[in-house]
């Protein structure tokens, strides 16, 4: 019955995300696929990426089969069996509604890559599920920020146990959605799961007024409402939730916030509400996971060409996406393509700070990328950030573009995208549209 439905949905599934004309569905459901948009080169793209592959095609997958096995080692090796949970990093056993996103992303790319049995897959995804339904909420809103990977406890400030926690993400809550939609289609004995997890969450609370709304703790320890995203990182969001008929009418497209901008030549969509963050994140994943509506697509374009007309000019390889990175006192950058009318600048957690470095080449993007888009330009990037796999700790962040050094910084999220890259390679599909 259930999959029935879902194969009955998928007519729909391009005017449902892209106008998003509900704010918030009564029954929580998977309803939508993104059938994916032709990856015609545009006439602005720089020539070095409208050049192909300059390898075999053995030769790509090689390296794709090599950096995924390193992808799983590291999940692996930060998994906790007890609640299906995985570190953020190895040090960091606080998990967001996002990185619990990635750890059920790499379970399923994993078994799509032959790494696991489909048994193995199916008792770690059912762990994560089953410890994601007994997970405090937020005020019974939504999952909170941060969660003890060894119990599943929804924590504080403090990284102990809370009621409450400290406000939960919608951004984080979107890429939740996107990968449990995934788990519903794909996996019947997995489906009520992965549903019962998402219909937990109480949309009308999130969405507001068309728009996805995050909450947090301010200084004096007051939780606070804030429509939460920017250009593409919204619009990912948005297509998660509208995946389980969960509508953010206001925020599923660009159009109504989009202002025309430059950089190096290359268009680029910027956000005329400012503080935005154009960079590769939304893009790859909204790619390899849902496929690209022809908005997305022309983003994701956009956003790819303006990083390899850099590469021109400069000669610099540039990879831009936002990564964990060993550095005191921010520890987290967002490599910005074009961030709040400036171009290549680095951007942190506080709204408006701006930064020059450090400057590196994502792990993560570069095979995304290269998975999603491959010519001579994303080529040369996923072999630029080699340095960056290491043989025990698996795969860094990224590699810093002056020292070609690795990060030396290890995240789930890292692994995750190389394995969902993966598997786009293998099968030509995103992850929601892949037959099995």
């Amino acid at each position: 019955m259930y999959s029935n439905f879902l194969g009955a949905m998928l007519l729909s599934a391009a005017v449902m995300l892209q106008c998003g004309s509900a704010e918030a569905g009564d029954e929580t459901q998977p309803v939508a696929v993104q059938a994916s948009a032709s990856n015609e080169v545009p006439a602005y793209a720089p020539k070095v990426l409208k050049q192909p592959v300059p390898v075999a095609r053995e030769e790509i997958d090689r390296l794709f089969d090599e950096a995924a096995r390193a992808a799983w080692a590291q999940v692996q090796s930060n998994y906790h069996d007890a609640t299906g949970l995985v570190n953020a990093q190895p040090t960091w056993a606080y998990p967001t509604a996002w990185d619990v996103a990635s750890a059920l992303a790499s379970f399923y790319s994993a078994r799509g890559l032959g790494l696991i049995s489909d048994e193995d897959y199916k008792r770690r995804a059912s762990k994560l599920l089953a410890t994601m339904q007994q997970a405090r909420l937020y005020q019974g809103i939504a999952y909170g920020r941060n969660y003890d990977a060894k119990t599943g406890e929804l924590v504080g400030p403090d990284q102990k146990p809370h009621a409450n926690g400290t406000g939960f993400s919608a951004m984080d809550l979107g890429r939740l959605l996107s990968v449990l939609a995934v788990v519903a289609k794909q996996d019947p004995d997995l489906a009520d799961a992965a549903r019962g997890v998402a219909s937990r969450i109480d949309a009308k609370r999130v969405i507001r007024d068309g728009y996805l709304q995050g909450t947090e703790l301010n200084k004096s320890g007051q939780p606070e409402a804030y429509q939460e995203g920017r250009l593409g990182y919204e619009q990912y969001a948005a297509a998660g939730f509208a995946l389980w008929n969960m509508r953010a009418a206001n925020a599923i497209s660009a159009r109504g916030n989009a202002t025309k901008a430059s950089v190096l030549g290359i268009p680029v969509t910027g956000d005329k509400r400012g503080l935005d963050r154009l960079t590769s994140e939304p893009f790859i994943m909204h790619g390899l996971e849902m496929g690209w509506n022809a908005e997305m697509r022309d983003m994701a374009w956009q956003t790819l060409s303006a990083q390899a007309a850099r590469f021109a000019s400069t000669g610099k390889l540039t990879m831009v996406s936002e990564d964990a990175i060993n550095q005191a006192p921010h520890y987290f950058y967002y490599y910005c393509v074009y961030c709040s009318g400036k171009p290549f600048v680095i951007n942190i957690h506080t709204p408006g700070v701006e930064l020059n470095g450090p400057r590196w080449l994502s792990t993560k993007a570069a095979f995304a990328w290269l998975a999603l888009l491959p010519n001579e330009y994303t080529w040369k990037a996923a072999q630029a950030v080699k340095p960056a796999l290491d043989a025990k700790s698996g795969w860094a962040t990224g590699v810093f573009e002056d020292s070609n050094t690795s990060t030396a910084t290890y995240s789930l999220n890292t692994a995750a995208l190389i394995l969902e890259a993966a598997l786009y390679r293998k099968t030509g599909k995103p992850l929601i549209a892949q037959a099995r």
